[in-house]
Order: C-alpha cells, then structure tokens, then sequence
C-alpha cells in the first residue's frame, strides 16, 4: 500500500485519560510507519500534539506541511529537512519552539512556496532581556519573511510580535501577496497608515 497523506491531526494528547507522553509516543510511532510506507511519495503531511526530530524524515515531494504543538522539533533539523523540500507550497506551523532561522531556510530552499502560516500563540507579556528567548524578539521573523520569500501569495501571522516596520518590510517584500492575515499583533499600531 502506498501512502500519500498522513492526517494526524488530534487533541487527544492534551485530553487523554492516560499518559499523553505514552499517546505522543505511538502517534509518532504510527506517523514514522507511515511514512516508511510511502515510499518516498508523501505529498501532504498534518501532525498536531506530537512530533521530534526523529519525525522529520519526510518525503522530497511533500507539497502540504501542517505541524501544530510540536515542541519537539529544533531549528537545525527542521531547516535541514526544508533544505530537501524544494516542491513545498504550502506551510503551517502553529504554536512551535521554532526562531526565524527555519523561515530563511525556507525562503532559500522552497521557490514554490505560496502559503506561509506562522503562528505563534504567547501571553502578551514583554520578553526583553530574557536570554534565550530571541526567538520572541520583535521582527526578526518578519524580516526573515521579508528578504527570502518575495514570491509568496498568502501570509498569516497570528500572535507574533511584529510591530509596524516588520510589516511594512513584509508587505515591500513580499510584492505578490493576496492574502494577508494577522491578529493578536501585540506590537503593531496604527495600522490604517498601511490601507
């Protein structure tokens, strides 16, 4: 049997009776003998609430790359995976532990990309001088965006930290955009200056 989608989008982890650890590990467990299956062939993959760097030895044909709570996952790996993705059009990653290295690797290694969903989900709560925590920093994500994906068409950045130049690098940047979605920007105002 030759598997193109993995869909393993769930919630079970975080409402499990058992141990989500143990369910984690089986998901992973089941998506890695999935992927075996597919013989190199995956166009589309959707993972929620699980996920490692084991995980990421994805197919060169992936077309459709969902990852959601996947803590696990770390910069170096996940830029090396980006680096075999060259057909990649579409990208959601929501609620990771990914900086904006990941998003320069994607503009240089991804010339199809066109959909980019970049959401990061935080409390609002000023992170300056917290060491280690530059990945929350104010526009490094969206000047990543900016200088290495001039061809994407849709943009949704919900929950980061963008303020008004880092959008407005995005938006001379990024001269084909069709869509442009953000919410919970904590850092932008006055955004009718953009209209």
């Amino acid at each position: 049997m030759l598997w193109r989608a993995i869909d393993m989008r769930n919630s079970c982890c975080r409402h499990s009776l058992g141990d989500p650890y143990n369910m984690r590990y089986y998901l992973q467990k089941m998506c890695i003998h999935a992927n075996y299956h597919s013989f190199g062939q995956l166009l589309d993959v959707y993972i929620e609430n699980f996920g490692s760097d084991e995980l990421l030895d994805c197919s060169s044909q992936l077309r459709h790359l969902c990852l959601v709570c996947c803590y696990y996952i770390t910069d170096k790996k996940f830029s090396e995976l980006v680096a075999k993705l060259l057909l990649l059009e579409e990208l959601d990653m929501t609620s990771s532990s990914l900086s904006e290295e990941p998003l320069k690797a994607l503009g240089r290694y991804c010339p199809l990309l066109k959909s980019l969903k970049w959401n990061q989900f935080w409390d609002g709560q000023p992170r300056i001088g917290i060491e280690g925590d530059e990945k929350f920093d104010d526009d490094y994500g969206a000047l990543a965006i900016a200088k290495n994906m001039p061809k994407l068409r849709h943009l949704r950045l919900i929950g980061n930290r963008v303020t008004n130049d880092g959008l407005q690098a995005i938006l001379d940047g990024c001269p084909h955009l069709e869509s442009l979605d953000f919410k919970e920007m904590f850092q932008c105002h006055s955004l009718m200056k953009f209209g």
